[in-house]
């Protein structure tokens, strides 16, 4: 690895005759010697348990820090140069560390104390600790004089990190060779075994067997991932549990006879039968090793490591034949049945096994429903199971295999009056004859006027000014703003609302842009929003506004834990909002799937709206025509493409068929809080990563998106209106081409608004926002949902509806 004590001879291993040295005691004697060879270098030998397993020398580096060249550190170079060390002198404690850090050997920093100031000292001590170099350095301290070492100053060399405190009488020649030595005999080799067991621990974790180390009282105090796999025990439930609580022995085969009731003192290998599941109970035939570790000749066993592997399922009845599975070869742990089962065993639709050539291997690919499905399978096979529960199991299996996961089920979707939901879960109904032109609804595509092109923000007049007071509350009134817009004849409210939000999060300066640039996009997407009832910039700006609200509470929450949404996120979330409904024809995805229109046609059916939603944004922000309203023109390709994936995911996740899936993986996200509901951080944004970040994001711009219900009364009944006035217009539209109707609740005959919004907000509304105060407790949204739903509730129960409001 590099040069050593010994610069081109290899360490000889102990042989008769070597020389020994005495080694340093804790107390400070002398006592047992090590063996070294006729140059005087420390030899080393196999200690069963004691040394590494790599039984070699330790390979290390000196490095003579001191800054100024005097008399004593010139002596200590030529002396570390004359014993043939690999010795460097660097003047820096930032070319030490770097030194340090880019080696694969052990290191030992001199530090000529005398001609360095206490700066560098603190400087080298604060580099080692913040780069983890504690395993790869030693630090050496050197003084001119026996009288610069006070007490005081021994203690805080020895607090900061120091290991030997030397004088210039004790480097001498023979002195710094001693105690180098001593060094090498000591730490350098504790240190060099402490490595070789963080790399050996990695490795265990990896491996594809379920291993278990248990101490003398059989108490386990390790297992790897593939052990969490298996037995479905997490580590924190295995560890300091008795070992023979992880299994359940059912069947041993093995020629080292039978399976050992107690400790084993040799090894001990087999095949078994035993429980390795702790929810399902399943039985799982697995070769199993026992490895007794002893520490010293004559001693008993300080540590018993298990090594299991997986051979099949229980109904593979193996035989010790020439056709078993050989212990050298293994199938990762899915739950699948072996190939190798009878034709009568359970596979779920369209999982078929293909057999290959006997000279290629594959690894079996399940996915985590097939796995719960196989699983429940074998329990149902199992001869001790009572027919009620087989029958049941039975039935589960099917609901798997036919049913979407995350869909809803209840008898209340499928009756007649529960027309809203759904409309809002299925993309479509359609009939074979109901053929329309696929150039009905054209998209509007037209690039950003002239006049609004490079006009810079300019502030709005006094009157809106006015309606823009109290924007951060969530009771702002935007409703009030858009009348006040329309009276001035400006812009709309996702042009004045988008202005103070954005500048509030500082996303201009986030983007890398002006506020002119972001001034012009919010004026280029506000002019491409239709003049819905209900989907229009209006709309856009309230989800914004909510949006704004939602992440403020977020953050203040998260701050206490320590972890924040960046700003990129931020600015992402904040450009989410803008564009989630951009130019709405106003009918919904399963209308425009019916109709065969030519959004449906050309996004397949899938997501239409929304995938229409943030690909014209991106189209309309990209276009040449409009480069003065490019808010991404000045980030680089990765950031631009990681905000463009953030962007386009949270849109999607707008659509409503999809809901109960995205709201079911954040709650098996939240699952994991350990602390009370509301007040603790219920998931790790560092830990957990990318994936948890992206499920909060997309878990809030949904709330943001339908958050009317928890509105004051007034904001939620004028949007109920407007939402009902909506689809009116598309049934109608449906009824005069004789297409399936999406929403029978909404007939503007019979429809009951109140009806509507009580069965919106029980299937929807209440277990999402209830799942968001889980993690980022809003106590004030739920009052008002809950007063809103009352009146509503009383107001559906009432023969005539009362038309009193909040106004």
């Amino acid at each position: 690895m590099g040069q050593t004590w010994c610069t081109n001879t290899q360490r000889e291993r102990s042989t008769p005759g070597t020389t020994m040295s005495s080694g340093l005691q804790m107390d400070g004697s002398f006592g047992s010697s090590s063996p070294r060879n006729a140059q005087g270098h420390v030899k080393t030998t196999t200690h069963r348990g004691w040394y590494s397993p790599l039984d070699r020398a330790v390979e290390y580096q000196v490095i003579l820090l001191r800054p100024e060249s005097n008399s004593l550190g010139t002596s200590l170079f030529q002396q570390c140069q004359g014993l043939a060390h690999s010795c460097v002198a660097v003047e820096t404690a930032e070319e030490a560390c770097r030194r340090v850090s880019q080696s694969s050997r052990q290191t030992v920093v001199l530090v000529d104390i005398s001609t360095n100031q206490i700066a560098v000292v603190e400087r080298l001590v604060e580099l080692i600790a913040s780069h983890n170099l504690w395993l790869q350095a030693t630090l050496v301290a050197i003084v001119a004089d026996s009288n610069e070492l006070t007490p005081e100053v021994r203690v805080q060399l020895v607090g900061a990190g120091f290991s030997r405190l030397l004088t210039e009488d004790q480097c001498s020649d023979s002195s710094l060779r001693l105690h180098l030595q001593l060094l090498e005999c000591s730490e350098l080799r504790v240190k060099q075994h402490l490595m070789y067991s963080q790399a050996l621990q990695a490795a265990v974790d990896q491996s594809n067997d379920a291993i278990q180390i248990a101490d003398s009282q059989s108490q386990i105090m390790y297992v790897n991932s593939s052990f969490v796999r298996l037995t479905g025990f997490s580590k924190e439930e295995a560890l300091g549990r008795p070992a023979s609580e992880m299994m359940k022995m059912i069947d041993v085969r093995s020629e080292n006879g039978p399976f050992p009731s107690t400790q084993p003192l040799k090894t001990w290998s087999g095949e078994v039968e035993c429980v390795g599941r702790r929810k399902s109970g399943t039985a799982l035939r697995q070769h199993l090793k026992l490895i007794p570790v002893v520490m010293a000749p004559e001693q008993s066993a300080v540590y018993h490591v298990t090594i299991r592997r997986l051979l099949g399922s229980v109904d593979q009845k193996t035989t010790p034949t020439s056709e078993t599975t050989p212990t050298s070869e293994f199938r990762p742990v899915t739950g699948a049945p072996s190939p190798k089962e009878s034709h009568n065993s359970f596979r779920p639709p369209l999982m078929k096994t293909h057999t290959l050539p006997a000279h290629r291997s594959h690894p079996t690919v399940d996915t985590p429903l097939a796995k719960v499905v196989n699983i429940l399978g074998e329990a149902q096979r199992n001869e001790t199971c009572p027919p009620n529960i087989r029958e049941a199991l039975d039935h589960a299996m099917e609901v798997l295999r036919t049913s979407d996961p995350y869909a809803p089920q209840s008898d209340d979707i499928s009756s007649s009056r529960s027309g809203i939901v759904q409309g809002l879960l299925y993309q479509s109904t359609r009939r074979p004859h109901a053929v329309t032109s696929a150039s009905e609804h054209p998209v509007r595509t037209t690039h950003m006027s002239p006049h609004l092109r490079h006009s810079p923000a300019t502030p709005p007049p006094q009157q809106l000014q006015e309606a823009l007071e109290g924007v951060d509350r969530w009771d702002y009134d935007i409703i009030h703003l858009e009348r006040v817009c329309q009276e001035a004849r400006r812009l709309g409210p996702l042009y004045y609302v988008g202005s103070k939000i954005f500048k509030d999060f500082n996303v201009s300066e986030t983007l890398g842009v002006d506020e002119t640039t972001t001034s012009c996009w919010l004026k280029l997407m506000e002019t491409h929003y239709k003049s819905n009832p209900y989907h229009n910039s209006t709309h856009a700006a309230d989800v914004l506004h909510a949006a704004a609200y939602l992440v403020k509470q977020l953050q203040d929450k998260l701050a206490t834990h320590g972890e924040m949404l960046d700003q990129a996120e931020i600015a992402a979330i904040c450009i989410s909002a803008v564009v989630h409904d951009l130019d709405h024809p106003g009918f919904t995805n399963p209308f425009l799937c019916n109709s065969r229109a030519q959004l449906a046609l050309l996004y397949n059916d899938k997501s239409v709206l929304e995938n229409h939603h943030v690909s014209l944004a991106f189209r309309l922000t990209e276009d040449s025509e409009n480069a003065t309203a490019n808010i991404f023109q000045s980030l680089d390709g990765a950031t631009y493409r990681e905000m463009r994936v953030s962007i386009i995911d949270m849109v999607l996740a707008t659509d409503m068929s999809q809901h109960f899936e995205h709201l079911t993986k954040f709650n098996a996200l939240m699952a994991q809080d350990t602390e009370a509901p509301g007040q603790g951080s219920a998931v790790s944004l560092t830990k957990e990563g990318q994936e948890a970040r992206q499920v909060l994001k997309r878990i809030l711009v949904k709330c943001a998106d339908i958050s009317n219900p928890l509105r004051p009364m007034h904001l939620c009944r004028e949007w109920a209106e407007r939402i009902a006035k909506e689809y009116f217009s598309q049934t109608d539209e449906e009824k005069s081409r004789d297409l399936p109707v999406v929403f029978p609740d909404f007939d503007r005959e019979t429809c009951i608004i109140p009806n509507t919004q009580t069965k919106f907000i029980d299937f929807f509304i209440t277990g999402l926002f209830e799942a968001w105060d889980n993690y980022c407790s809003v106590p004030e949204l739920l009052e008002q949902l809950s007063s809103n739903y009352e009146i509503w509730k009383s107001e559906a129960e009432s023969p005539t509806p009362s038309e009193d409001d909040e106004h």
